[in-house]
């Protein structure tokens, strides 16, 4: 394993992009251990910015696929919906 010392930044910063934010991810793509990385965000909070950044960038594009199903009626993305957004009203309509 490569030591985050010897990592340049803007190779952390493309690696954090490059893995839409998945740490585990980076850090395998990086060859560093996945604690070596969050010493980096540690240490430059702006790579934890990015990291977040491109995370909720991903969880954004989910819940649109996941609002497009819902809205046509799939039945399996109605039911995680109802679950995961409106948990009272799921199990209000799973007891009936």
């Amino acid at each position: 394993m490569t030591k985050p010392k010897n990592t340049p930044y803007p190779t952390v910063e493309a690696a954090l992009i490059a893995c839409s934010g998945n740490l585990s991810a980076a850090a395998r793509l990086l060859g560093i251990t996945r604690q070596s990385l969050l010493s980096w965000l540690r240490r430059y909070p702006e790579l934890r910015t990015i990291a977040t950044n491109e995370a909720d960038i991903i969880s954004d594009i989910a819940e649109a696929h996941l609002i497009a199903l819902v809205l046509a009626g799939e039945r399996d993305a109605c039911h995680y919906w109802l679950e995961a957004k409106r948990p009272d009203a799921w199990h209000r309509h799973t007891r009936t």
